[in-house]
């Protein structure tokens, strides 16, 4: 992963936004059954867990970007999460996939607390670009609406 494509940006009071370059694997894309204490468990795909590790350097250099910026993390409010994936050739995966897998991977890193902060999904997209795959993904305090509970 170039790390000089890497982008992270503070965004308003506890917001952010960050850009990975690269392609994103679906966390449920071929999942794998294990046995966990004789149990039957569902694990994520070897895709999947290869990228979460193939990141963690990026991770580190993006987190330590949105520090000097000021922002706390990880960031404890709930959120509002924009994902835009941009893939290198169609795929058969689907939005909720990404979003899953890149919440995932904001709370496994230390951007969030908790992926079940984030409230809304609000304008997220799966678009092609061969040229240049990357995720952008801006984070931002969530704002409860009139008479929402």
């Amino acid at each position: 992963m170039p790390l000089n494509e890497l982008s992270a940006t503070r965004v308003g009071l506890g917001g952010f936004r960050l850009v990975l370059p690269g392609r994103v694997p679906t966390k449920k894309n071929r999942p794998r059954i294990i046995r966990v204490g004789g149990y039957p468990r569902v694990a994520p795909c070897k895709e999947y867990a290869s990228w979460i590790h193939d990141t963690e350097a990026a991770a580190l250099i993006l987190s330590a970007r949105l520090s000097c910026a000021g922002l706390t993390l990880p960031v404890e409010v709930p959120l509002t999460r924009t994902l835009r994936a941009y893939l290198f050739m169609k795929t058969t995966g689907d939005l909720s996939g990404y979003e899953q897998a890149v919440d995932d991977w904001l709370q496994h890193y230390g951007f969030i607390a908790n992926d079940r902060q984030i409230r809304s999904h609000d304008g997220s997209r799966l678009m092609l670009d061969r040229q240049e795959p990357r995720l952008e993904i801006v984070a931002q305090p969530y704002e409860m609406r009139p008479g929402e509970i």
